[in-house]
């Protein structure tokens, strides 16, 4: 098995939407603006790792979309929630 190489892009990728999302609760905005925000995370996601996912046998691939999907959403949801904290009450 060949070693993989780190993808840098792709996780400051990740660093923007997180810190975009942390954007999106210190600026007020509600659910709908954090569910776009997450949805694009995703999209982007699934596009900066689509060599890594073809690689992988289906299973293996659904199961790590799943997986990984479902902590993008996590992660994005928690800096959203420690943005609105910042932000006060609406």
């Amino acid at each position: 098995m060949a070693a993989r190489r780190p993808n840098i892009q792709a996780a400051l990728i990740d660093v923007v939407f997180a810190l975009a999302a942390a954007g999106v609760g210190l600026a007020g905005l509600g659910w709908m603006a954090l569910a776009g925000l997450v949805s694009t995370h995703g999209l982007v996601w699934g596009w900066t790792r689509r060599a890594a996912l073809a690689s992988a046998p289906p299973a293996r691939r659904a199961s790590l979309a799943a997986i990984s999907l479902g902590l993008i959403a996590a992660v994005d949801v928690a800096v959203y929630f420690v943005g609105s904290l910042a932000h006060g009450p609406h």
